[in-house]
């Protein structure tokens, strides 16, 4: 039995596992303990009603503004869960969270300058399309959702700590369903987000470690060259961005640094498909969907996935066209031809 199991778990595999695993928990940990800091000060130091009074009364506006707010406040998908479970328990409206949480590792300077690096042959086009179409799906999402209860999204637990501006929502008991924050003196608000930040850390944690171990498995058992090869043939454009939007969830790769992976790994396949990954990465892969199970029901992650996925796919398949006759009008507009 020790000789069977010895046979299948090779020292190969088992150093490759090993690597990829440590080298996602040492680069995303620091993110999540960032966002956990982050979060614990939210909690302690923002009054329930300032998110009112800065975003428009208007839902809709509130929904366009928060996904440009990864320009001013850009994190990546690690740190963003934890900051949304804060800001949503702080009277932020369900659509503009998650608008902002989708859009926020897509739509910021870092993400920006990474992908214009990576993409060295046309890295303009690349990395604007990118923040583009990362913010179209994101508030098409964050309006979609203002038409969902919240009770069908988060969890009880989340509810339960929400603090709502005014008289608040009454339950259908007829109870107030806000709660009351109890005052905390000055000299205790530190240690108080300190304690509220180790909760959030060690709870986030915890899908975060889950989520990546189930991407090393996938990662260190996969070997797909002989599939690209496959879907780099012509008349494949729906199987190649199908593919890459299930390698992106499963990559589980950061926002700052994918594009380099993308741009150095999968240069037979096409930009539709390319772009799919880019955008579907940063918003729903395997340690993503653990973490957003920390704050939602599952059910909601698997029809957030599923919503993304059709979102994007079409997305992505309707830019391909507008982006390639786009170059085209440009290269005639160069050469001085006729339009």
């Amino acid at each position: 039995m020790d000789h069977f199991l010895a046979t299948l778990i090779s020292e190969d595999i088992a150093q490759d596992f090993a690597f990829a695993f440590l080298s996602v928990l040492f680069e995303g940990l620091p993110f999540i303990l960032i966002g956990t800091l982050i979060s614990g000060f939210i909690d302690v130091y923002l009054p329930a009603k300032t998110l009112d009074k800065l975003l428009p009364k208007n839902r809709w506006l509130s929904i366009f503004t928060c996904g440009l707010l990864g320009l001013i406040i850009p994190v990546c998908e690690c740190t963003v869960v934890p900051v949304i479970r804060r800001l949503i328990a702080k009277g932020l409206p369900l659509g503009s969270a998650f608008t902002y949480m989708l859009a926020a590792p897509i739509v910021n300077p870092i993400t920006f300058m990474s992908t214009y690096t990576a993409f060295a042959n046309e890295p303009l086009g690349i990395a604007l399309s990118r923040i583009a179409l990362g913010y179209v799906v994101s508030v098409s999402v964050g309006t979609l959702i203002l038409f969902v209860p919240i009770e069908t999204i988060l969890k009880r637990n989340i509810i339960d700590r929400l603090h709502f501006s005014g008289v608040g929502h009454s339950k259908q008991d007829g109870t107030c369903c806000h709660t009351h924050q109890h005052v905390i003196p000055a000299s205790h608000k530190y240690v108080a987000a300190m304690r509220t930040a180790v909760r959030d850390f060690l709870d986030v944690s915890v899908y975060f470690v889950i989520g990546i171990t189930l991407m090393t498995i996938f990662k260190s058992a996969a070997n797909t060259n002989s599939l690209l090869n496959y879907l780099a043939e012509d008349g494949r454009l729906l199987e190649s961005t199908s593919f890459m939007i299930a390698l992106s969830f499963i990559l589980s790769l950061c926002s700052t640094s994918d594009a380099f992976v993308v741009a150095t790994s999968f240069e037979r396949l096409s930009r539709v498909s390319k772009m799919a990954f880019l955008v579907f990465g940063p918003m729903m892969d395997i340690k993503l969907m653990l973490l957003y199970q920390s704050m939602m029901k599952m059910r909601a992650v698997l029809m957030l996935a599923v919503l993304l996925f059709i979102l994007i796919t079409a997305s992505c398949l309707l830019w391909g066209n507008i982006y390639v006759d786009t170059l085209e009008w440009v290269e005639q507009l160069t050469k001085g031809g006729s339009l």
